[in-house]
C-alpha cells in the first residue's frame, strides 16, 4: 500500500534486497505515482521522506550523504567508492527525489539537501521504460525506482571489479522493478 507503505494481508512480502547504503527516498508528489515507494517496500535499510514536513526533521551529514540528482560535478558510482571505499558504503546515505520531472527544484533548493554532493548514474538509459513515463520527459529521464536499479547494477559493478577472486556474487537487484 503506498499510503501506510506497507505490504497489504494477501500478499507476501518477498525477501528485502540488502542495499550497500542507506536510502531516503523524497516524495514530494502524489504517493501513488511515487515509484520510489517501491524501493521501501523491496529494499532494506530505506526511509520515505515526505516533502517538505520530513525534511525539516532531517539533518544530513555531507561526507557522507549523496542526492541521486544529474549535475554538472556529481560523482559517479565509481568515484564514490574511490573517495569512501568499499568497505564504507554501509556508512553512506542516498538520498532519491521522487518527484515529477519539472518539481525537483523545491527539493534540491531544501535547506536540509543543501551543501550536499550529488552523485549521477554512469550510464544513464535514454528513456524511461515504466508504464507511466510522462511523455514530455526529455531523454535521460527515468523513474525513481529505475534509477535506483542502475545506481545499484553501477555500485554492483564497481565493487565486483574491486573484489579478488573469488567473488561473491552480487544480491539480484532486479527485484527492485518487481512492483
Amino acid at each position: 500500500c503506498g499510503r501506510c507503505r506497507a505490504w497489504l494481508p494477501s500478499f507476501a512480502p518477498p525477501a528485502a534486497l540488502r542495499l550497500p547504503f542507506s536510502l531516503d527516498v523524497i516524495v514530494r508528489d502524489e504517493v501513488e505515482s511515487a515509484t520510489g515507494i517501491h524501493a521501501a517496500a523491496l529494499a532494506s535499510p530505506v526511509r520515505v521522506v515526505d516533502f517538505p514536513a520530513g525534511l525539516h526533521q532531517r539533518r544530513y551529514d555531507p561526507e557522507t550523504t549523496y542526492v541521486l540528482y544529474p549535475t554538472a560535478d556529481a560523482l559517479t558510482a565509481a568515484e564514490v567508492v574511490d573517495t569512501h571505499g568499499p568497505d564504507q558504503l554501509s556508512a553512506l546515505t542516498v538520498l532519491a527525489i521522487d518527484s515529477k520531472w519539472n518539481n525537483d527544484g523545491a527539493i534540491l533548493g531544501h535547506p536540509s539537501l543543501r551543501g550536499l554532493r550529488h552523485l549521477r548514474l554512469r550510464a544513464p538509459p535514454s528513456r524511461s521504460r515504466i508504464w507511466r513515463s510522462h511523455a514530455k520527459a526529455i531523454d535521460g529521464c527515468v523513474s525513481t525506482i529505475e534509477a535506483l536499479y542502475c545506481l545499484l547494477r553501477e555500485v554492483h559493478d564497481e565493487l565486483g571489479r574491486r573484489a579478488p577472486p573469488p567473488r561473491e556474487p552480487p544480491p539480484p537487484v532486479e527485484g527492485l522493478l518487481l512492483l
